[in-house]
């Protein structure tokens, strides 16, 4: 275990919520999380969990719009 640094942080008590939350969904534990976040940020790469995150975002946006169109549609 030489090879890692331990420390704490302090975290505002949302963002601790956010990536526990990322964290669950990946399956990993908020530790790996933050690891693998910050390889990502540090690397220039984009991460999976933050690609599906955009992906579900896109589609309830595309939902939403759907339903609008269906709504506008029948008036």
């Amino acid at each position: 275990m030489n090879d890692l640094y331990r420390s704490q942080f302090r975290l505002p008590w949302d963002l601790y919520e956010a990536l526990q939350e990322q964290a669950t969904a990946n399956e990993r534990s908020l530790n790996a999380e933050l690891v693998q976040r910050l390889q990502d940020s540090l690397s220039g790469q984009t991460s999976n969990s933050d690609i599906a995150a955009e992906l579900r975002k896109q589609s309830e946006q595309i939902a939403h719009l759907t339903h609008l169109i269906e709504s506008l549609s029948k008036q």
